[in-house]
């Protein structure tokens, strides 16, 4: 690969001993500017590649814990790199989807059933209006 993989207002440095075929260089950006795309590339058959990246979410009323965007290698993800979605606590009450708040907790199936019927009726009555 040729070694001009330079990026303005940033900088690279190889990661890698070699530093022509199978190289690997990570980049990062000057202060103020924030980086586009992958901080690491890689050299092979004469071309550099960045990685696939993946982009994982979680289901609603799950938090993301870990970066949502993890790449692909040649060894597989590592344990380490890969988020986890966990439960919502109680001290997060609020299930918020698409950014519209939707929902409450409410502590018991009951309590569920008689907020969601007032809820429906609260709708309705809107509507008249």
């Amino acid at each position: 690969c040729s070694s001009s993989c330079g990026i303005k207002h940033g900088r690279f440095r190889y990661t890698s001993e070699q530093k022509l075929f199978n190289a690997v260089v990570e980049y990062e950006c000057q202060k103020g500017y924030i980086l586009v795309g992958e901080a690491k590339m890689s050299c092979t058959l004469l071309q550099w590649i960045s990685p696939e990246t993946v982009t994982i979410k979680c289901d609603p009323g799950y938090k993301m814990v870990g970066s949502q965007n993890i790449s692909c290698s040649e060894k597989k993800y590592r344990s380490l790199d890969v988020p986890k979605c966990e439960k919502v606590g109680t001290e997060d009450c609020e299930i918020v989807l698409k950014g519209q708040k939707l929902i409450q907790c409410i502590s018991s199936p009951q309590d569920s059933k008689a907020f969601l019927e007032l809820h429906k009726l609260s709708l309705e009555i809107e509507k008249l209006e």
